[in-house]
């Protein structure tokens, strides 16, 4: 078993008319590259891109059925069905448009949508052989993987039975890799962690440049997505805490996120309206373009962090796959993030128009969850809701139900200890962030006025 080596290093605010206390308790591509094989319910439509003579048409969907759940949720994608998470560790991923999905680790395995491995099965008879890195990018559109190790770039033909072979060399141990997006399309890049840079490789022609280096903020770059404007976001793994750094499409870089621990941060991705979602043990953090959490993707059903998340890549459908190399050759998949609920109106302190936190030690903060017509606060899961800085930082203590604004609409409400909360006296506002029962992300925030000893 190989596994790579582990590093340490808007919702509106009502007003409340009470006072409380803590002590209460068939999507189908209808393209000319797909082609209707038979009359049939449902269709069977079966991809054709020009770097595939032949496809089985078991590794297409024209539905959701296999992919069913509420917006948000996460369910194991393999292993589904007794086949073995044992051998070379899976490390990279991506996903095609036909939902085939292609854990990597050097050599490509591929799994088909409904979550049967067809390639790499007991680290034999690989979609791919050849490569040397942990990561993988696919341009299905040119019709190569992509993957770096030592001082080279590698690329393999997009089809069954390929070899990477040498593309550029020039780099300095390359780890992530990515195909840029909007101005920087038709550019890989990459990120080495041993220099703590970022380089660019285009592909016509053939080239190779420093894209962004010399930043403090870059220390040993890991894993890297692009977004639709050309954005780049990369896990500065080496930094302490963990950092998210955004990229802009000139180099300039800028700290976008901070973290917790290098051992679960390390996988980033980013969807198709431009939202960026960052790993942690217990689930993924949604931010949205200007750096603002979204909400908070649900840890592993099955256990009760991840190990060891990496590899993270969207289907066109908006699912994300994740890799959790801390079970060897264990994927996840999290259903339509995109379609997570918007945001959510919640009180701070209600019954407290100033909405004032005291920020000594033993203090505690109230937040009402606010019930309206579309959301019923008294179904959301206490287990999972945040609440501070970014929404990401302290657990409740207690919770309870309680109409709170006089609506006729009970409401939930939480307390939690204010120095669990990242608060400062700086703060002007807090983010609320959690799911409800149906497992349906949401996100809330609230002016706030830290008041307390050490804000004097």
């Amino acid at each position: 078993m190989m596994r790579k080596p582990e590093m340490k290093g808007g919702g509106g605010v009502l007003a409340a008319l009470v006072m409380l206390t803590c002590a209460q308790v068939g999507w189908a591509d209808t393209g000319d590259r797909y082609e209707q094989l038979q009359p049939s319910s449902p269709r069977v439509l079966v991809y054709r891109p020009e770097t595939s003579s032949a496809v089985d048409p078991r590794d297409t969907w024209d539905s959701e059925e296999e992919h069913e759940g509420p917006p948000g949720s996460i369910r194991v994608f393999y292993p589904v069905r007794g086949q073995s998470t044992s051998g070379v560790c899976w490390m990279g991923v991506a996903v095609d448009s036909r939902g085939n999905v292609y854990p990597s680790f050097g050599n490509v395995s591929r799994i088909r949508p409904d979550g049967t491995l067809v390639n790499g099965v007991d680290d034999m008879n690989y979609f791919a052989t050849g490569g040397l890195g942990f990561w993988i990018a696919l341009d299905e559109e040119g019709g190569f993987f992509y993957n770096g190790g030592g001082t080279e770039l590698f690329s393999a033909p997009f089809s069954e039975g390929s070899t990477f072979s040498p593309l550029i060399s020039g780099l300095e141990g390359p780890d992530g890799i990515t195909l840029g997006q909007g101005p920087l399309a038709g550019s890989l890049f990459v990120t080495e962690p041993f220099v703590n840079r970022v380089s660019r490789v285009t592909l016509a022609p053939l080239g190779l440049s420093v894209f962004s280096s010399g930043s403090p903020l870059l220390v040993s770059p890991e894993s890297i997505a692009s977004a639709p404007d050309g954005t780049l976001y990369v896990v500065s793994l080496g930094a302490t805490p963990p950092a998210l750094i955004r990229i802009a499409p000139d180099g300039t870089p800028s700290l976008f996120a901070t973290g917790t621990d290098s051992q679960v941060n390390r996988s980033v991705a980013v969807d198709r309206a431009g939202n960026v979602y960052w790993s942690r043990a217990d689930g993924f953090v949604k931010y949205d373009a200007s750096g603002a959490v979204v909400g908070m993707l649900p840890g592993p059903p099955d256990k009760p962090a991840f190990g060891n998340p990496m590899g993270a890549a969207f289907d066109r459908h908006g699912n994300l796959f994740v890799v959790d190399n801390g079970e060897c050759k264990k994927v996840y998949e999290y259903l339509r993030v995109g379609d997570m609920a918007g945001p959510v109106s919640i009180d701070i302190e209600p019954g407290d128009d100033t909405n004032e936190v005291d920020l000594d030690r033993h203090s505690r903060v109230k937040v009402a969850i606010l019930s309206t017509a579309e959301f019923d606060a008294t179904r959301v899961s206490p287990s999972t809701v945040r609440f501070g800085a970014t929404g990401t930082e302290a657990r409740p203590v207690s919770h309870s139900r309680k109409d709170v604004n006089g609506d006729g609409r009970l409401d939930k409400v939480l307390c939690f200890k204010v120095q669990q909360t990242d608060l400062t006296c700086d703060s002007t506002s807090a983010v609320l962030t959690g799911r409800t029962r149906d497992d349906t992300s949401f996100r809330g925030t609230g002016a706030v006025r830290p008041t307390g000893h050490e804000c004097r």
